[in-house]
């Protein structure tokens, strides 16, 4: 049995996505995925590499828009606290300005815990499966919904409100950090397939 790609070498496995007869050199070429998928075949390993690296250019564009919403919130939350200052006296309007900048200050780390909750509970469901919670409604029928764990997500909600002028700054570095390591992973699987050339 001779290899797909190169008939004059002798196969030594089988790509275990498609079954084709790979060689010792397109095993070598496919080896970086070895551990996950088994070997792989030149276009198998092409396509499992494009699909992680489209995976992970996602991540790195949801984690950038993230980012810049959770930045122009705090920015505007500080701006509202020193027009707080100017405005002062105590009354109607300085409370509206104060509640105002603390909701935007709060915002960015409101985006930070959903989008981690998120991906949290979609890594959960692609090694697990979805799960449900089947509650009964008051009228007497049987009401189905997805699992998704948010009476922790809104407890940890009211606290990034409260606590958000402090917090905001560090999810902001721990998001940018995020986008950074996302970036360095396309750049990764991106020089997979460029081996490949």
């Amino acid at each position: 049995m001779n290899c797909e790609r190169h008939p004059d070498k002798v196969a030594v496995a089988r790509c275990s996505e498609c079954g084709e007869p790979v060689c010792a050199e397109c095993a070598e070429k496919t080896s970086a995925l070895r551990e996950s998928y088994g070997t792989l075949c030149l276009d198998c390993y092409r396509s499992e590499v494009q699909g992680i690296a489209d995976y992970y250019a996602a991540k790195k564009s949801r984690r950038l828009r993230n980012m810049i919403l959770m930045t122009v919130f705090y920015v505007i939350g500080i701006v509202l606290l020193a027009i707080c200052g100017p405005v002062g006296g105590g009354g109607l309007i300085t409370a509206v300005i104060a509640l105002a900048a603390v909701v935007c200050c709060g915002i960015g780390p409101i985006i930070w815990v959903a989008n981690r909750h998120k991906e949290a509970h979609d890594a959960y469901e692609e090694r697990n499966g979805v799960t449900y919670n089947v509650k009964s409604t008051w009228d007497g029928n049987v009401k189905v919904e997805r699992e998704k764990g948010n009476t922790v997500l809104g407890f940890l909600i009211l606290i990034m409100m409260a606590f958000g002028i402090l917090i905001s700054p560090v999810v902001i570095i721990i998001t940018l950090i995020g986008v950074i390591n996302a970036a360095k992973k396309v750049k990764m699987y991106d020089n997979y397939i460029a081996m490949l050339q």
